[in-house]
């Protein structure tokens, strides 16, 4: 009777822990499914959200939830401002071995790599928000390439350079600018090709250093294409009115029960210094 009664409790013992482990396990996120661009210009599969009437501009028709593998080279990928979003691992677009391809106009978002260029060259990266990636652009024995006027916001590493090196060109000189870095934490007291000008201007005094062969020497202060109004209140008049609403917001973030979207004119979701200086800089004009 008593060997009935332990091996009844070590039964129960066993299926609890059988159960146990039954619901702990953990969903295995799935890789993101993959769209090809071949080298004959045609789109793998033809079904996906991409249409090109000429095999050299490829456009996107509404937000994709795949990644992007590129295997022609001398094209135009164009998101038309939709969105390529992952599942926090896989790559956004794989310019792996391309020549002159243009990447432009997307918003890349939750991927292990944003874009990935590996022995790639003379490639243009334009105009895109590369959010929320493990790596917002990553490259490997890859030279030569342009990447301005794009928004890197909240990637765990904005850019990762896997071999030193290999030189890239990181801005569209002055006073056109580099990219937007969410990291960055320079000032705009002054302006000028060498900023060493009083006055700001909406790029940063000092550069943007990722290594000694990649620099973007005018990081933009500001989202690229977002325009600042420091009129916090929308009265048309930047006044001690909008300059107590920035203080009461100050320090604040989205969530808190302070945060006022409207003084966060970085539009880094964070109210700080910088906010108030744009602000205060502002102070007395007025907005239509």
């Amino acid at each position: 009777m008593e060997k009935k009664a332990v091996s009844g409790v070590m039964l129960t013992l066993l299926l609890i822990y059988i159960l146990t482990l039954a619901f702990n396990i953990q969903p295995v996120k799935a890789e993101p499914r993959t769209i090809y661009i071949r080298a004959d210009g045609s789109i793998d599969p033809p079904t996906a959200n991409i249409t090109s009437a000429d095999n050299v501009t490829y456009t996107f028709t509404d937000n994709i939830n795949e990644s992007i593998v590129i295997e022609r080279n001398d094209i135009i990928i164009n998101g038309t401002n939709h969105t390529l979003q992952g599942a926090d691992n896989g790559t956004g677009i794989d310019l792996s071995g391309r020549l002159n391809v243009t990447v432009k106009n997307i918003e890349i978002k939750s991927f292990a790599q944003g874009i990935y260029l590996n022995e790639s060259s003379n490639n243009l990266i334009i105009e895109n928000d590369v959010t929320n990636n493990q790596y917002g652009i990553y490259l490997e024995n890859s030279s030569g390439n342009t990447i301005f006027h794009n928004n890197f916001k909240n990637n765990t590493q904005q850019v990762f350079i896997y071999t030193l090196g290999n030189a890239n060109v990181w801005d569209d000189g002055y006073p056109s600018g580099g990219n937007y870095w969410s990291d960055y934490n320079g000032t705009d007291f002054y302006n000028g090709p060498y900023q060493n000008e009083t006055g700001s201007d909406g790029i940063g005094d000092t550069p943007y250093v990722m290594d000694a062969n990649n620099t973007d020497r005018y990081p933009l202060i500001y989202p690229y294409g977002f325009v600042p109004c420091p009129d916090v209140n929308g009265d048309g008049r930047v006044d001690i009115l909008d300059a107590i609403k920035a203080s009461i917001a100050f320090g604040s973030y989205p969530g808190h029960r302070r945060w006022n979207y409207s003084v966060d004119q970085k539009k880094d979701s964070a109210i700080n210094i910088f906010d108030l200086i744009i602000i205060a800089r502002n102070f007395g004009k007025t907005y239509p």
